[in-house]
């Protein structure tokens, strides 16, 4: 999984590389609204999800990415005031 940390928050995304879903675990200190977006190395956003979060542990899946081709994808996790960004490899 490749971590990404900003304080009070916590992102984690597996397996990487994936097949055919992506798992996002985010850890928050705070009750937020997110927007998580997969993007392509092109740049093209392939799915989005907006979701508000509680503080503690939230899980989100992104499923039936079976379709996609292989390659360099990134999560992006937009909130207010910060971005995180990790890089997964579709197989």
């Amino acid at each position: 999984s490749i971590d990404g940390v900003i304080k009070g928050f916590t992102v984690s995304a597996s397996p990487n590389p994936f097949r055919d879903h992506v798992t996002v675990n985010i850890e928050s200190n705070s009750d937020e609204s997110l927007s998580m977006l997969l993007i392509n190395s092109e740049g093209k956003i392939i799915s989005r999800k907006n979701v508000n979060i509680n503080s503690g542990t939230s899980t989100y899946y992104f499923n039936d990415l079976q379709y996609l081709p292989a390659g360099i994808y990134f999560m992006s996790i937009n909130r207010k005031n910060a971005t995180n960004k990790m890089e997964l490899v579709k197989q």
